[in-house]
């Protein structure tokens, strides 16, 4: 039991990081956290029994959970879409005309006076 509220603890932290992941990334780490959480829901059902059968997902039970993970996904890019770019802050500093020196000081040299 102990191990299973662990399990169900990573699964919460890990999902706590999700948003913070690549669009293309947010299906498949979802998708492996429902399937990983059917795993425990699975353990949990047997009484945390995991050595004398395998703790198996039934394939409806793992279709149903990735298909879930879709849908939210779907939802998070709509929401995202929705809510257009994000904002963005640039700040821009201007060097004192004092301080150029040209591209010339970019290659390391420096222009021959009189050209």
């Amino acid at each position: 039991k102990r191990v299973s509220l662990k399990a169900r603890e990573y699964l919460e932290r890990g999902r706590d990081g999700i948003p913070y992941l690549p669009m293309a990334a947010v299906l498949p780490v979802l998708a492996i956290a429902n399937l990983f959480e059917g795993i425990v829901d699975a353990l949990e059902a047997r009484g945390y029994d995991s050595l004398n059968a395998k703790v198996k997902v039934p394939t409806p039970r793992k279709l149903k959970l990735v298909a879930d993970a879709a849908a939210a996904t779907a939802s998070e890019q709509a929401a995202a879409l929705a809510a257009g770019p994000p904002e963005v802050a640039v700040k821009l500093t201007a060097a004192s005309p004092a301080s150029y020196r040209g591209p010339a000081a970019i290659r390391g040299t420096t222009p021959l006076a009189g050209t």
